[in-house]
């Protein structure tokens, strides 16, 4: 399991311009402190010199966790929305727009829920 672009895009590799470094963060959870669990994590990247139809990239959107973002507790929902405006976009997105083949909702160990409020047709 894990996660493949699509056929026709690829993550631009430029020795001159980089990336230069890749990092895996990985967040383990052992409550219980079980012994003896081996960590399999990975990341495993393939390379070539024909180049694909789409550069792909990454934007991230929502809130970095700051003092502002404590939640209460015993709070039975908490609504956090992360958007990207116009004044953002305009300096990233190309006016011709771009595709988005994907979408990791991430809340660590706190969230109970992930709503995606998006269209991909």
């Amino acid at each position: 399991m894990g996660f493949t672009f699509p056929e026709d895009a690829g993550y631009p590799l430029d020795p001159h311009i980089g990336p230069l470094y890749y990092m895996m963060e990985t967040h383990y959870n052992n409550p219980a402190q079980d012994s003896g669990i081996v960590d399999s994590s990975g990341i495993r990247i393939y390379h070539t010199p024909i180049l694909r139809r789409h550069d792909a990239g990454v934007l991230s959107v929502g809130l970095d966790p700051n003092w502002k973002h404590i939640i209460p507790p015993g709070q039975p929902a908490v609504v956090s929305e992360g958007h990207c405006i116009s004044d953002c976009t305009k300096h990233a997105i190309p006016p011709a727009g771009v595709n988005i083949f994907a979408v990791n909702l991430h809340t660590h160990l706190i969230g109970k829920k992930n709503v995606f409020h998006g269209d991909f047709t």
